[in-house]
């Protein structure tokens, strides 16, 4: 597995997230596509959490700027554009799992491990 720094985990994941895919168990929340998330689990690729930061914050940049420029060259139309938009523009990303605020009345959009 390689990531996107170039190196592999300094350990392999365990299925202990209820890991489904390559590189699921990495991430503390498994697929939860979040900031934090992102970072969980830094160490174990031998990266500081400013580096890992830097990296999660280069890639949203990217998408941000990007997305919507590449999808509309490549024939997807304003409107589709628009029906995918929350796949790549969320404010759930840069939510701080952390902070005990956070709360919803939907336990459907809670970032858990659910078995499946």
């Amino acid at each position: 597995m390689v990531s996107v720094a170039g190196i592999g985990p300094h350990t392999e994941p365990d299925d202990c997230n209820g890991a489904q895919g390559p590189g699921d168990g990495i991430r503390q929340l498994g697929r939860y596509a979040n900031r934090v998330n992102l970072r969980s689990q830094c160490e174990r690729f031998l990266l500081s959490r400013e580096d890992a930061t830097a990296i999660v914050d280069g890639m949203k940049a990217t998408i941000d700027e990007a997305w919507y420029r590449v999808c509309r060259h490549v024939g997807v139309s304003e409107r589709d554009c628009e029906l995918i938009r929350s796949a790549f523009v969320y404010e759930e990303f840069g939510y701080n799992l952390e902070d005990p605020t956070i709360a919803t009345d939907d336990v459907e959009e809670l970032p858990t491990i659910r078995p499946r």
